[in-house]
């Protein structure tokens, strides 16, 4: 009687290991894609090598901010005064900070439009792609000032984007 028992247990282990046990649940994902901007790239402007006389324009157009934006957010790029500006105007300085240079950052290619700080009323506008934007910088020495001497000018301004 006994091994009988045994085989009936048996039996009933084999039935109940047979059938899968599971139970189902929902899980639920979410994200929140927030607005947002930044700056990813900027290329130094670089009038090169040129004479200290300045009967002419000298026009660059190797500068630009490259900007990452969410897709659809509006965005806005200032560039400031520079370290050595005047009166608002941008200038390179020498060495010394003794003799300037005045030079001027455009918006356009017809060096029409002037590019300002943010809240100037001339900054750059766009809406973002959610991919790299580059916006060229147009930069002009004017004609019409005094000589200067042989040496290395250099300037520094803030690029900002507003979003």
């Amino acid at each position: 009687m006994i091994k009988l028992d045994l085989r009936i247990a048996g039996l009933l282990s084999l039935a109940f290991s047979a059938v899968a046990l599971q139970d189902t649940d929902n899980v639920s994902s979410s994200v929140v894609v927030s607005q947002g901007c930044y700056i990813s790239a900027v290329d130094n402007i670089d009038f090169g090598s040129i004479d200290g006389n300045f009967s002419t324009n000298k026009d660059s157009s190797n500068g630009s901010v490259s900007v990452v934006c969410t897709l659809g957010t509006s965005y806005s790029i200032g560039i400031g005064d520079g370290l050595h500006a005047d009166a608002e105007q941008r200038r390179l300085a020498d060495a010394q900070n003794q003799s300037f240079i005045n030079y001027d950052l455009y918006l356009d290619s017809s060096y029409s439009n002037p590019w300002g700080n943010i809240g100037s009323g001339n900054e750059k506008t766009g809406i973002g792609s959610a991919l790299r934007q580059n916006h060229t910088v147009f930069a002009r020495i004017p004609s019409g000032q005094a000589a200067v001497a042989a040496g290395s000018y250099n300037d520094t301004v803030v690029a900002t984007v507003n979003f």
